[in-house]
Order: structure tokens, then sequence, then C-alpha cells
């Protein structure tokens, strides 16, 4: 999956990424270019902050994405999705909204972040 395809996911799933994502961010280079890594970390912060008044089905859309983004082990998608999303929001409440719809690496992944 390219940078572009991940955002354009993540906005179909919640709209309201996209004005966050026109604002000006450390995850975008100067030149506009942007990384998987860069996407998934902006919306960490976005989710974080936005959690409380996503809908049960965003939540639950963003768990089964980011699983299936992790069932490709070692690959760049498996580990933007692993270290700039749930390791950004794995000590936050906002992990307790999303790990009832998190399934294999993923949800394992979140419990070794939290110590489990």
């Amino acid at each position: 999956m390219r940078p572009q395809e991940l955002l354009e996911a993540l906005v179909e799933i919640v709209p309201a990424f996209a004005a966050e994502w026109s604002a000006p961010s450390v995850f975008v280079c100067a030149d506009g270019a942007y990384t998987l890594h860069g996407v998934f970390a902006a919306f960490s912060h976005f989710f974080r902050d936005n959690q409380g008044v996503l809908s049960e089905r965003q939540i639950q859309r963003v768990g089964e994405f980011v699983s299936s983004a992790m069932r490709k082990p070692h690959s760049a998608l498996d580990n933007a999705a692993a270290t700039c999303f749930l390791e950004n929001i794995a000590e936050d409440p906002a992990a307790l909204r999303i790990r009832p719809y998190l399934d294999g690496a993923a949800l394992a992944y979140v419990k070794a972040c939290s110590g489990e």
C-alpha cells in the first residue's frame, strides 16, 4: 500500500481526518511528500484526540483496518501500523475503545505495549 492509499482509506473510515491532515504538520515534508509511518502517526494523534466523538462503527472499522494492515508481518504497512499508531495510543484511553476490534498481531502488539 502506498501512503496516499493509506490516507484515503483512513479518510474513508473517518472523514474528519481529512481536515486534520490538510493542516500544516510535522508528518509531511516541505515538498509535500509523506510516508506510511507519517500518515499513521498523524492519525494516532487525531484518534487519541477524537476517539470520544467517533462513532462505534468508525472505531470498529479502524480496528479492523489496523488488524488487516498487520496481517503481513515485517511489511512497511505492518511496521507503520504497529509503531506509529498502536504504540502511540497503547497507554491512552483510546486503546480501550479500539481494543475490542483488534485481532491477531494488532491485539498482541497492544497487549505487549501495555505490559500484558
